[in-house]
């Protein structure tokens, strides 16, 4: 009997040793994959910010180069673009709009750091157009909102800033009061009249996406 008891008692210690074996096998598994997990994390928001950030420096290049079909490619078979002028959604309408920068030796840079928070990028700009400067402005400062999915741009908005609206607005009272000037020829100067006519959209969407921005 006392030797059935031993051997029974020498069985139960081993299974009791093989269930807390396999329970220590399982806690470190689960924090390799959570350590795993947490070390990826980053990793892909890391280069998912290098894919905005690269998309963004093309862009940018592009538009200084006045190279329409390589911005026009950067950007999603639907994506939409929303400008003083209205919104414009689609290849066409982006690649007209491309055209019409060139047409008018536009150039821009970055002058300030670039948030990039998930798919989603905002940065300060400075921008030149000879529509701006028949009204006496060699540049003019607004910000760019673009969201990035798939490598492309499916989703980008510009706005002027309220000081640079303010007096894009003076310019404008002034140029009614006597008159708008003509050098450029009549296409210009219509230009000018639909970019000024959504001065006050860009400002206050600028104004509402900055304070969307401090919220978050």
């Amino acid at each position: 009997m006392r030797s059935t008891s031993l051997g029974r008692n020498r069985t139960d210690r081993s299974v009791v040793r093989r269930v807390k074996d396999t329970l220590s096998w399982l806690i470190v598994a689960s924090f390799g994959v959570l350590l795993a997990g947490y070390i990826a994390a980053p990793s892909a928001a890391h280069a998912q910010g290098a894919d905005v950030q690269s998309l963004i420096d093309a862009f940018i290049a592009g538009e200084n180069a006045h190279n329409v079909d390589g911005v026009t490619s950067l950007f999603d078979d639907n994506a939409t673009v929303m400008l003083a002028t209205g919104p414009l959604q689609g290849k066409d309408a982006i690649k007209a709009w491309q055209q019409e920068l060139s047409d008018g030796h536009f150039s821009i840079s970055v002058t300030g750091a670039v948030s990039i928070s998930g798919s989603t990028a905002n940065y300060p700009v400075t921008v030149a157009l000879d529509a701006f400067r028949q009204l006496g402005f060699d540049s003019l400062d607004g910000t760019e909102e673009m969201v990035v999915a798939n490598g492309k741009i499916v989703s980008f908005t510009f706005a002027f800033t309220p000081e640079a609206g303010a007096r894009f607005g003076a310019a404008l009272a002034a140029a009614t009061s006597v008159g708008m000037p003509t050098t450029g020829g009549a296409d210009l100067s219509i230009s000018i009249w639909a970019l000024l006519g959504g001065v006050t959209l860009c400002t206050v969407g600028y104004t509402l996406r900055r304070k969307a921005i401090h919220r978050l």
